[in-house]
């Protein structure tokens, strides 16, 4: 047992956990699935290379993979994919990353998986396939379908195979002329389809449509497509049928009051050519479809709903009659609950999250709030007297809003500090820039707080969890008023005399381009900082990013780059054209696969420190692309971050 160290300043902590032993065993799980009492859910490896595998638990309690371990289940539609997998009671169809083909298998069967899809397409384009789902008669797979392009644009379609024929096939188009598809689901008597579909310059979360059709012998009804509900300003995702073939979605809407219903993502139901309010709470019942299948509700047999619900950057249970639109509140054991499906009448399977326990797989009884805990994403090497548990922050901004964020104060059990010492800060920054701060407990935020930092997770504007009219306040504000919110949150807490004022700043994509933002904006607030696979050149990202995102920019910049006030934007935020401005040492990491912020973005900003003496550190990740998944990059990255902050804040070696 170490002995209490009393009067041992923040800065001389160390922590009790290592880099090493945040990523030992650590696995994330995603899109949970149950067909006939048996539960799947897929695992993001990072011990295996970053892949990931297909588990399965049977109805009589025996876990296994389903696939080889040479099979990476991961699809490059959109870049960042989602759930591309299905599962009926004898099969798995799934997209294999590396050549991105589909396939099936046996789920019990010592065999090879077999390919479904063509190499290459007769037009030359490799095709990508997500959100597959099987119509209920066994013999069509419906999918989002896109083709990749050497030397055009990508096009996306919705698109079938009849996996009835035991030949290899390119895929028949059944929807096209929409720049983009979303989450096609079917009725569960197989005769309407209903899918998501909007245009550039929009984004799943500001401006979508949702469309219903009829289906016939494995293709959409010619004339049969009618738009329910949708267009400028109107947000929808979430999309289910019922047993009776009626048809659910959450909607939001822009420019409403902020206590409106339409200012928050709630249920509503088609049915006759008629839509009805489910809900009408100030809370999230969606997420940002950054993903396929991004989905965290879903019907019990009764036909009750049961969904989580976000409120203030924390995640809720909740139970809502669709008839009386009664909807009840648990009192779940845990703060976030991710991927849902149902298990039986009174059970549901899901991935929880907590501040204070790692992630699991868990099943839950919806009458007594006990779980059985399937599996848990990593060992926790950490006591409670080490843990710290976040604390919801709301702070004014310096134009009169407010934002927020969770504040993790130092916690480790073998120091005492000198009475009234502060800690010295790191703030982190999520992506996006649309999503917000998780409520996982991470060790890797533990680490640092462990070594004697404070941590602020911040929820700047245009965070999803704080209504519709939060999320759009960075509409043609970026890199302005997140970089300001960030900066507000610091003096803030300064202010309250939480921190000192000794600041680093570290965030990934969208966050890395804020750390870079900030770091040239505000040159005395941030001593340090490190960015992740961030953005320093708005010019080169747009000319160089994926479909999916090439037009996002135009909205949250507020001009097109075709055009000359466009472009003088870009020049103007973007961070490459301000380093005259730059105190601070920064250290920069990014993947050599990237195709979201290429590696020529990072590249480009690291020339020009060079060329201009400023102090840097820059590191590249083979086999990487737009968010590390190998255990050993994840761990190097940590392990030089935490080294550069020492060095720079403390003068440590």
């Amino acid at each position: 047992m170490e002995k209490l160290q009393n009067n041992t300043p923040y800065h001389k902590w160390v922590s009790n956990i290592t880099p090493e032993q945040v990523f030992e065993e650590t696995i994330s799980f995603y899109n949970v699935k149950t067909v006939n009492n048996n539960i799947y859910w897929s695992e993001l490896r990072p011990a295996e290379n970053g892949r990931i595998a297909i588990v399965c638990r049977s109805k009589e309690g025996r876990i296994f993979d389903i696939l080889p371990e040479e099979v990476n289940v991961r699809s490059r539609v959109h870049e960042y994919g989602g759930l591309c997998w299905e599962v009926d009671e004898e099969y798995i169809y799934f997209v294999n990353f590396v050549d991105q083909r589909l396939y099936r298998k046996k789920i019990i069967a010592d065999e090879a998986p077999i390919p479904l899809t063509v190499e290459k397409n007769i037009d030359g384009s490799l095709g990508k396939y997500a959100a597959p789902l099987l119509t209920p008669d066994g013999k069509t797979l419906i999918f989002v379908y896109e083709k990749e392009f050497a030397d055009k644009e990508n096009e996306n379609y919705i698109a079938v195979i009849d996996i009835t024929k035991n030949s290899i096939q390119e895929p028949t188009i059944i929807v096209e002329g929409k720049d983009f598809y979303f989450d096609p689901i079917i009725s569960t008597e197989g005769h309407q389809l209903a899918w998501l579909q909007y245009n550039h310059p929009n984004m799943p979360w500001n401006s979508t449509e949702l469309v219903i059709a009829d289906f016939e012998n494995g293709n959409v009804v010619a004339g049969s497509e009618k738009i329910i509900v949708g267009g400028e300003g109107i947000s929808i995702g979430g999309i289910r049928f019922d047993k009776q073939g009626r048809l659910y979605f959450v909607l939001d809407e822009e420019d409403q009051p902020e206590d409106s219903p339409r200012n928050w993502w709630n249920f509503y139901q088609y049915e006759n050519d008629e839509i009805r309010a489910i809900t009408q709470e100030n809370v999230e019942f969606g997420l940002p479809m950054w993903v396929f299948r991004f989905i965290s509700w879903d019907f019990l047999p009764s036909g009750r709903i049961v969904a989580n619900y976000d409120k203030e950057g924390k995640g809720f249970l909740a139970l809502i009659d669709p008839i009386t639109k009664v909807l009840e509140s648990l009192n779940s054991p845990f703060d976030d609950h991710i991927s849902l499906r149902t298990y039986s009448e009174h059970e549901i399977v899901f991935i929880g999250h907590s501040f204070q326990k790692p992630a699991a797989l868990v099943v839950l009884d919806l009458q007594t709030m006990e779980y059985e805990v399937i599996k848990t994403s990593f060992s926790n090497p950490m006591t409670e007297q080490d843990i710290s548990i976040p604390q919801q922050i709301e702070y004014p901004t310096s134009d009169g809003r407010k934002a927020y964020g969770k504040l993790y104060l130092p916690k480790n059990k073998n120091y005492r500090v000198p009475e009234g010492e502060r800690p010295p800060l790191i703030v982190m920054v999520h992506g996006g820039p649309t999503g917000r701060t998780n409520c996982q407990y991470l060790l890797s935020k533990q680490f640092r707080t462990n070594q004697g930092y404070a941590l602020f997770d911040v929820d700047y504007s245009g965070s999803t969890s704080f209504g519709r009219r939060y999320r759009d306040s960075l509409k043609t504000q970026w890199g302005v008023i997140d970089a300001q919110d960030v900066k507000d949150a610091v003096d803030y807490l300064v202010k309250q005399d939480l921190v000192a004022p000794k600041v680093a700043i570290t965030g990934g994509s969208a966050g890395g381009y804020a750390v870079q933002r900030a770091l040239t904006l505000f040159p005395d607030t941030f001593q340090v900082g490190a960015s992740y696979f961030g953005i320093g050149n708005l010019v080169t990202l747009t000319k160089l990013t994926h479909k999916f995102e090439s037009r996002y920019i135009d909205w949250l910049m507020g001009a097109s780059l075709d055009s000359i006030e466009g472009e003088e934007i870009y020049k103007e935020r973007s961070p490459i054209n301000h380093l005259d401005k730059l105190k601070s040492p920064m250290i920069l990491f990014q993947g050599k696969e990237d195709k979201v912020v290429t590696p020529e973005v990072s590249r480009e900003m690291v020339n020009v420190l060079k060329r201009k003496g400023i102090i840097y550190e820059y590191v590249e990740y083979e086999g990487e692309g737009h968010g590390f998944r190998k255990k050993e990059s994840n761990i190097d990255s940590l392990t030089k971050e935490a080294a550069f902050f020492r060095k720079v804040l403390f003068g440590d070696s």
